[in-house]
């Protein structure tokens, strides 16, 4: 009987590893930890930059992240021969829109324009 510990190979460490953290226990507890933490850390990191100063943020809504997913969601619809008004109202957007961001993606030759102009029939 050897007294010397078994190692474990780096793909199975990082397979436990992964599964650990996902476990909801110790997400549950990160993120208890972060919530408890976050603010004051937040302020300590903003006094040590800024302390004694007015400092104006401007905090974006986001909306070109948004947009971005958007289209790239029409597009790829789009490829799979979706017609432009199923497109519209599976992405939440009017019809004018997906014409205009397949045009605009042509134009910037992202795409291939014969696959976009494909109409599935089972898709219409």
């Amino acid at each position: 009987m050897s007294l010397e510990p078994q190692t474990t190979s780096p793909h199975r460490m990082s397979t436990i590893v992964e599964r650990v953290a996902a476990h909801p226990a110790i997400e549950q507890a990160v993120i208890s930890a972060i919530r408890a933490q976050l603010p004051a850390v937040i302020e300590a990191v903003t006094r040590d930059l800024y302390g004694g100063q007015m400092v104006r943020m401007y905090v974006g809504k986001g909306a070109d992240a948004r947009r971005t997913m958007r289209n790239e969601r029409i597009l790829q619809l789009a490829s799979l021969g979706y017609a432009h008004k199923v497109i519209g109202s599976q992405v939440g957007c009017s019809e004018r829109t997906v014409f205009r961001v397949i045009a605009d993606a042509q134009k910037a030759q992202r795409v291939n324009p014969e696959k976009l102009t494909q109409v599935d029939e089972g898709c219409q």
